[in-house]
């Protein structure tokens, strides 16, 4: 049995199914107990824990962000799209939205990133090029569309690459006179983890820090 945050794909059949009435069955009662119940409401979590920190601690909020990781970044996805009005930034790595996108009811900041040697997205085995031209594969197209659409942002970018195995497209151009931005980040020699300076070069939470410093809400 695996426990996944609800991203946005669960009970879905192709991609992350739930367990069926005979395979239920099949498992032994300690473990039946353990599956067979009704399906968490996750965002109704993060709601509680937000309203619980708020409470308790000295939290400014508006200046609360969320990071995660594969599952993790797709569940962190969602809260940008569904509580947008909550987070002041979020950002992905190695899990992208895993729904059909709409409109966050709040344009905010976002980033995806990933290992260009993540077997999670390199089926094949090749590396995904750290260059400017892999922004029209459909593949990684695809997955900058659907943050576009949540930040309603237009598909112009500007590509640069900050420092040596790095590729960054920067989107900042809103169709609503936001002022949010979306990056995609494309990281050299980074297989499916989280790069934190021991299992790769690049630390992430600094990097990230040094953006979500600048983001607020209203």
């Amino acid at each position: 049995m695996t426990t996944k945050w609800a991203s946005g794909q669960l009970g879905d059949p192709a991609v992350m199914p739930l367990c069926s009435a005979s395979e239920l069955a099949a498992l032994t009662p300690e473990n039946r107990a353990l599956a067979d119940h009704p399906l968490r409401d996750d965002m109704a979590f993060f709601a509680t824990m937000l309203e619980f920190l708020g409470k308790n601690y000295g939290v400014d909020a508006k200046r609360i962000y969320a990071t995660g990781f594969s599952n993790g970044a797709q569940m962190t996805s969602r809260l940008g799209v569904e509580m947008s009005d909550r987070f002041a930034a979020i950002a992905a790595h190695a899990g992208p939205l895993a729904f059909t996108p709409k409109p966050a009811s709040r344009p905010l900041t976002m980033v995806f990133s990933v290992g260009n040697i993540d077997d999670r997205f390199t089926p094949s085995g090749t590396p995904i090029p750290i260059a400017e031209t892999t922004a029209t594969i459909p593949a990684f197209k695809r997955i900058t569309g659907d943050y576009l659409t949540a930040g309603q942002l237009v598909d112009s970018y500007v590509y640069d690459e900050p420092r040596a195995g790095l590729a960054r497209w920067s989107y900042t151009k809103s169709a609503v006179g936001a002022k949010n931005k979306f990056l995609t980040v494309l990281i050299d020699k980074c297989t499916h983890q989280y790069p934190n300076g021991d299992n790769h070069p690049l630390v992430m939470a600094d990097a990230l820090w040094d953006l979500f410093k600048t983001e607020s809400l209203p």
